[in-house]
């Protein structure tokens, strides 16, 4: 017989997860946290099964590779600027010697380039590793494993999609914790200093207009995000009615079709929206609103800079 003959799935094919990583682990280490860890702040304490506590219990969970990222996310954003730096002496060196008396500074700024391009590459990649795939998947099950217990052992069916889909949609929305922890604690405020540093030894005074310019577009960042999950609350309703309404007995009936079709219709507008708003401001508009900080600068240093004289000889 000609074709191809694939052999199953064993488990022995699937890849070795460690012990800190399985689902047993991570249950009981909730568990554990949920009996042992209360948030209090003086004599306030939040409500029970706020999403403070939670935080606070995952936090707590993941203190040591949350502390990891925070490193890593620091010194890569220390690193994210060092080729720059060996970018400018190696010019600086080009300037200074154009007969290439001493070549030796020559290699010397070479090789720091590629090394501390290699160096950055290499931290990048760990902290992305350990944001995206470790601490990802530990705050995702943590998040299901912090559900409390629930009084009744079989749910009904119309509350079965909606559910299911509440929780994935939880579990992704702390998913992003990764992201936020490591752009806010360890990356953002390193790369805005020493971005301001290199931008202020460049450009002078101007940079900083800029900025100005910068900072007044972050409300309409702020509003945008709030359309965006806005559009996504509501299309995830919209899912949620429309699975159960699939999943009614007697769904073949021709009122039920309308019924699906009209709820149907109602999730691709927000579809629409949301896709709309994330193509719109945030993948086509970025660019202009990049390039006008930098339009202010250039009219800026057009204004203050000394005017040239040209000498025709």
């Amino acid at each position: 017989m000609l074709g191809n003959t694939s052999s199953s799935l064993e488990i022995g094919d699937l890849p070795i997860v460690p012990a800190n990583m399985r689902a047993t682990v991570l249950f009981a280490n909730m568990r554990a946290a949920m009996r042992r860890w209360k948030l209090r702040i003086g004599s306030w304490r939040p409500k029970p099964g706020s999403g403070w506590e939670l935080e606070y219990r995952i936090v707590r969970v993941n203190l040591p590779i949350m502390t990891a990222v925070i490193v890593l996310a620091a010194i890569a954003a220390v690193l994210f600027y060092v080729p720059a730096f060996f970018l400018q002496q190696t010019i600086v060196y080009l300037k200074n010697d154009p007969s290439r008396e001493h070549r030796g500074w020559g290699w010397v700024f070479c090789a720091e380039l590629f090394f501390s391009n290699v160096i950055s590459q290499l931290v990048t990649g760990q902290l992305w590793s350990l944001s995206t795939t470790e601490l990802q998947t530990l705050v995702r099950k943590d998040v299901a494993s912090s559900s409390a217990a629930k009084p009744t052992p079989v749910p009904e069916v119309e509350s079965a999609p909606a559910a299911s889909s509440t929780t994935e949609a939880d579990g992704e929305a702390w998913c992003v914790i990764s992201h936020v922890l490591r752009m806010i604690t360890g990356n953002s405020p390193n790369e805005i200093m020493i971005g301001t540093l290199f931008l202020y030894h460049l450009l002078g005074v101007s940079c900083f207009f800029g900025l100005a310019v910068t900072c007044l577009f972050l409300p309409m960042n702020h509003f945008a995000s709030k359309e965006v999950i806005g559009a996504q609350n509501n299309l995830i309703k919209a899912r949620n009615e429309r699975v159960a309404l699939t999943n009614e007995f007697m769904a073949w009936e021709r009122s039920f079709e309308k019924r699906v079709l009209k709820v149907r219709g109602r999730e691709l507008k927000y579809q629409k929206l949301n896709y709309t708003i994330e193509e719109t401001v945030f993948n086509e508009m970025k660019f202009a609103l990049n390039a006008f900080p930098e339009t202010l600068i250039n009219m800026l240093q057009v204004c203050l800079a000394e005017p040239l004289s040209i000498c025709l000889s």
